[in-house]
C-alpha cells in the first residue's frame, strides 16, 4: 500500500477544515472526475434515504480527506468501481451479520469489530476515530443514520482494498 500516515491525514484534515466552498468544491470535483463511482455512492445514499445533506457532507469530507492524505503522500488511487464498492459493502454485512446489523447490535462494538482493529489500515483507523465522534457528539441517531455508517465504511474499505492490490 502507499505509504500514507497519520500526519498526512492529519495534515489533510486540517487542509480541508480551512478550505472555503469553491476550494471543497474544486476538489469535490477532481474526485468526481477521477473517481466517479467512489463520488455516486456518497450521494446515491440521500437519494434512497432522503438523509440531511450533513450527513452527506460528514462521509464526503471522509473520503475528501483520505482522498487529499494520498495526494500528499505522492500516490494516487487506482479507480474504485461500483462493483468494488458493493463487494465491500457485502464482505461489511458478512462480517457483523445483516440482522444484527440492521436491528439493535451496538453500533461502536460493530465499527470496532470491522475498523478498529485493523492495525495496518491508517484510512480505517482514521475513519473509526471520524465515525465514533460523529455518533457519540455530533447526531442524535437516527433509524437511516446506519445507512450512512454503512457507506461510510464500505467507502473507506473500497480505498484501502483497492490501494492495498496494487501495491508490489
Amino acid at each position: 500500500m502507499n505509504q500514507i500516515s497519520k500526519e498526512h491525514l492529519s495534515s489533510a484534515s486540517m487542509e480541508l477544515k480551512n478550505m472555503d466552498y469553491p476550494e471543497k468544491k474544486r476538489l469535490a470535483d477532481e474526485m468526481r472526475r477521477n473517481q466517479p463511482d467512489l463520488f455516486d455512492s456518497i450521494f446515491e445514499l440521500k437519494e434512497k434515504t432522503n438523509i440531511f445533506v450533513a450527513k452527506i457532507e460528514f462521509i464526503l469530507n471522509i473520503v475528501l480527506i483520505c482522498y487529499l492524505a494520498l495526494k500528499k503522500s505522492g500516490g494516487s488511487l487506482p479507480h474504485i468501481t461500483k462493483k468494488e464498492i458493493d463487494d465491500q459493502t457485502v464482505h461489511f454485512l458478512e462480517i457483523v451479520g445483516v440482522e444484527n446489523w440492521f436491528n439493535n447490535q451496538s453500533i461502536e462494538k460493530t465499527l470496532n469489530q470491522t475498523l478498529g482493529d485493523n492495525p495496518e489500515g491508517v484510512f480505517s483507523s482514521f475513519a473509526h476515530s471520524e465515525l465514533i465522534f460523529w455518533i457519540y457528539n455530533d447526531v442524535t441517531l437516527e433509524k437511516n443514520d446506519k445507512y450512512v455508517i454503512l457507506v461510510a465504511v464500505s467507502l473507506v474499505n473500497a480505498i484501502e482494498h483497492v490501494l492495498s492490490a496494487s501495491s508490489p
